[in-house]
């Protein structure tokens, strides 16, 4: 059985493109031919099996009548049907609930719902986070490409399995000072362990409120929100006999609640849970009431901030707070010349208040950022301004008045007479990398690279000056104060880095050139470097790919790779590497990403996480979806430590081309006779598919384990690796030229 948390597949979309020739208009036929019938569109159908129900999950089954149909397999809370019915309203409004979810978290439809739909079988999927004793179903429904329903539901609904309802009540008495609220629980039954929350009651209402939009009931939301709470530690690595040791209490307790947000109605929920076979159950129906904080408390709490030593771009800085134990906040930028203390306080609390509360941007103890200090001197983007560094009391609130000390940076020597050094090294067919070394620090530039002879001045400062300035505007409409001179501070570089410029092309020679800017957003000098590198040729050794064969995960069930939870309900694919009689090293990685065809090798070399592999036993054993078309790439250097072309290889497991799991088995029990075998994985396995329940925040299983004989790969879509900020700036859509990984 697959103990999974997050249904999360990956539809990919076939399209297909045809052709049209255009010529002399066609005679018409004497006799029109009649034509020919339209097919019968085939209906989608589901056949679905509830298997094993807990207390707090369920485990089901669904094979649909066509195996490319798009559908969404979702548990509902039965109150749901009773609101929406059985037809095609349960749907819509299934859809429109989806919607809130995916822009909730920052997602458009499509970019969101191929992560919760699927396609083909699904197989022994759970669900969990259900409350015990309490009616569900299971829908599912068709979806075209716009997301829409194609069929009506399928509803199957089920019961969760009744606990022994603990009778134990709860006096609970609240006591607030400010934004701190101290809770005394004294329960009935001493012996009985229980948990106690606290949330919103904005929250509370809105999930809980017979007239709004979700109506659960207070005992499905208390157990949506214990899951979610649950499975927020699990996901760091707590095992759930320690959750269940630190956050369920037996006896009289008295808990805390700090930094509350000030005169807000807060509700508090405790209920008697039980731990049995690796689960947490509620126990009880949960007891709760609200409470209003109050103002937020002053203190007595002092600052002493230390500003010395300016620079062009840094100074010292030092905050010493009177109290090392107590919150504050504190942050710098440039003075305006006329505000008051109090009303860059305002102004900053007013933007960032929603942060704060959350606990965001707050700090305790000695804030050291000293040339002898840990954190360096403090970095800021304009020389010869005036900056102020503010520091207040933060507790839900402010709770002290602003200090505010203020230190002017040095003038910088003019952008146009700063110098750059560039030292190229490290050249591939696919890249190289740039020492830049600049003579002065506060100067902001932009660096990138072009084939000789395409380099335009006029067209590559135009891009950039435009792209600076829209970056500034955006920045304004969110924060007025925003100047042109932290955009650059924070897009553009200063200093000495090593730049890595990827996606050239072999053989070529690359012009470099830096482009220094004014404090305003305008380029004050071009430098170019003409010549800079040629890149080698292709390496000797491109590799071949030869596909062994699709497995079972369900079949192998940990006897191989010891993760049976990683395995179970997925293909395990085998893919054996060839043509490496001259490779040094050899590289492989796995991608969704239906374009790998169509990219260039410069593009995949440089889009993809790598793992190595080892060339004694060069195969590849990956988990994956089973009917979803992924793809294997892999490339190897050749004895001069040049990378080749990269070998691509499309794999799509699928129930009808599964080979016996004997062959799997036979295959690990010879590469493990050899004297050379595969080193033991210690990599996180990550599975992302399993079932989801609505209105729930649900969270992605992690699986920890080692392999004893082969690396088990997941697939990772194409993306370009963390890029620094300047990223999208040296770009330089007018060029071929893709740019530049900056590095400390």
């Amino acid at each position: 059985m697959k103990k999974l948390r997050l249904f999360s597949t990956l539809m990919l979309a076939a399209a297909a493109l045809f052709a049209v020739s255009c010529g002399d208009k066609p005679e018409p036929d004497p006799e029109p031919k009649p034509e020919p019938p339209t097919p019968e569109p085939v209906e989608l159908t589901f056949e679905v099996s509830i298997g094993e129900v807990t207390k707090s999950s369920v485990v089901y089954s669904v094979v649909p009548s066509d195996k490319e149909a798009t559908y969404l397999s979702i548990v509902v809370p039965e109150s749901m049907l009773d609101e929406s019915g059985v037809g095609e309203k349960l749907a819509t409004d299934i859809l429109a609930e989806l919607k809130n979810m995916a822009a909730g978290s920052g997602k458009t439809m499509d970019e969101y719902m191929p992560t919760i739909t699927a396609k083909g079988d699904l197989n022994n999927i759970t669900t969990d986070g259900l409350a015990a004793a309490s009616d569900y179903s299971l829908v599912i429904f068709g979806l075209d490409e716009k997301w829409e329903a194609t069929t009506l539901p399928n509803c199957t609904p089920f019961t969760t399995e009744e606990v022994e309802v603990v009778a134990c009540t709860f006096e609970v008495i609240p006591t607030v000072e400010g934004t701190t609220a101290t809770i005394q629980v004294t329960p009935s039954d001493k012996s009985v362990k229980y948990h106690l929350f606290i949330v919103e009651y904005a929250m509370f209402d809105a999930y809980t409120n017979p007239e709004g939009q979700y109506k659960m009931s207070v005992g499905d939301f208390y157990a949506a929100y214990l899951d979610s709470e649950l499975q927020n530690y699990l996901a760091q690595g707590y095992p759930m006999d320690m959750l269940w040791d630190g956050l369920f209490y037996s006896g009289d307790v008295k808990l805390q609640a700090k930094n509350l947000n000030a005169n807000t109605d807060y509700v508090y929920m405790v209920a008697t849970g039980a731990y049995e076979d690796g689960q947490i159950y509620v126990t009880s129906e949960p007891t709760y009431d609200t409470f209003t904080s109050g103002d937020v408390a002053t203190s007595d709490l002092t600052f002493e901030i230390q500003l010395s030593n300016p620079e062009t771009n840094r100074f010292d800085l030092k905050i010493i707070p009177s109290n090392l134990d107590e919150p504050f906040t504190w942050i710098q930028g440039p003075y305006d010349g006329v505000s008051t203390d109090q009303e860059l306080a305002d102004a900053f609390i007013a933007q960032n208040k929603s942060w704060l509360d959350m606990g965001f941007m707050t700090y305790k103890g000695v804030q050291d950022y000293t040339e002898a200090g840990p954190n360096y001197k403090y970095k800021v983007d304009s020389p010869d301004t005036e900056y102020y560094v503010m520091a207040i009391g933060y507790a839900g609130g402010p709770t002290t008045a602003p200090t505010v000390a203020k230190i002017r940076t040095l003038p910088a020597p003019k952008p146009e007479d700063a110098t750059f050094q560039l030292t190229a090294h490290s050249a591939t067919a696919y890249g190289f990398q740039v020492d830049v070394d600049s003579s002065d620090q506060s100067t902001a530039y932009v660096f990138g690279t072009c084939e000789d002879g395409t380099f335009n001045e006029a067209e590559i400062c135009e891009t950039m000056v435009a792209e600076f300035q829209y970056l500034y505007e955006m920045m304004v409409a969110w924060d007025p104060t925003y100047t042109m001179a932290q955009v650059l501070g924070t897009y553009a570089w200063k200093g000495d880095y090593t730049i890595d410029s990827s996606a050239t092309e072999p053989g070529k020679t690359y012009t470099a050139f830096i482009l220094a800017f004014n404090q305003d957003g305008t380029v004050a000098k071009v430098h170019t470097y003409p010549s800079i590198v040629t890149t080698p040729e292709v390496g000797s050794v491109t590799p071949t790919l030869e596909l062994v064969g699709y497995y079972s995960g369900d079949e192998e069930n940990g006897a191989l790779f010891g993760q049976p939870d990683a395995t179970a309900g997925m293909a395990i694919t085998v893919v054996k590497f060839g043509n490496l009689d001259a490779a040094s090293y050899l590289y492989h990685s796995t991608s969704y990403d239906t374009t790998i065809p169509t990219l260039s090798d410069a593009e995949i070399y440089n889009g993809l996480y790598w793992s190595q592999q080892s060339i004694s036993t060069p195969y590849g054993f990956y988990v994956m979806d089973w009917t979803y078309t992924q793809y294997v790439v892999s490339y190897a250097l050749d004895a001069s430590s040049q990378p080749g072309g990269v070998a691509r290889l499309e794999v799509t497991p699928t129930a009808e081309n599964k080979s016996p799991y004997s062959e799997l088995e036979a295959l690990v029990k010879e590469l493990n006779s050899k004297s050379e075998v595969f080193s033991p994985s210690k990599e996180n396995i990550r599975v992302e598919r399993a079932g989801t329940i609505l209105n729930k925040k649900t969270t992605n299983s992690v699986f920890n384990g080692t392999l004893e004989n082969a690396e088990v790969e997941l697939p990772a879509t194409i993306s370009r690796p963390a890029e620094a900020k300047a990223m999208d700036l040296t770009s330089l859509r007018a060029l071929k030229a893709m740019s530049a990984v900056r590095t400390r």
